[in-house]
């Protein structure tokens, strides 16, 4: 889990949560496309962040990408698994979501709880598949 730089309200935290639900509900080959074209600089540049959690969120990114493209694209049973990380990484990839990203220090603040929250839906919803994100961001890490 990615340890975020401030303390984020019950109000922010129930707008975040409640964006990304409708996201997983609403996820589908557009937002794939959108997300194939901007996460890599996003990772990039959160990579470059002067500040750890920053860099948490580019590898949870990155990890989250990674299983996203190893699930089975005709599957039905991976459905909800695939939304649940597209949307994550749409939500991330959006500059305009409930803290807008160009605000400095804290624009990828609601980013972070987003794929936190990404990360506990999948744990619960696919625990094979959290261990394999959690190991892959151990890996890159290193």
């Amino acid at each position: 889990m990615i340890k975020l730089p401030i303390r984020v309200g019950a109000d922010l935290r129930q707008r975040v949560e409640k964006s990304y639900a409708e996201a997983i509900r609403q996820v589908g080959e557009a937002e794939e496309f959108y997300v194939r074209g901007k996460l890599p600089p996003i990772i990039a540049n959160l990579s470059r962040g002067s500040e750890d959690w920053q860099s948490d969120v580019a590898r949870s990114a990155k990890a989250i990408f990674e299983a996203y493209e190893k699930l089975d694209p005709v599957s039905t049973s991976n459905g909800n698994l695939k939304n649940t990380l597209l949307a994550a990484l749409f939500y991330l990839c959006n500059p305009y979501d409930v803290i807008p990203d160009r605000v400095p220090s804290t624009g990828f603040v609601d980013d972070a709880v987003v794929l936190n929250d990404c990360l506990r839906r999948i744990e619960q919803e696919g625990p094979a598949l959290y261990r394999e994100i959690a190991e892959s961001i151990a890996k890159i890490r290193r």
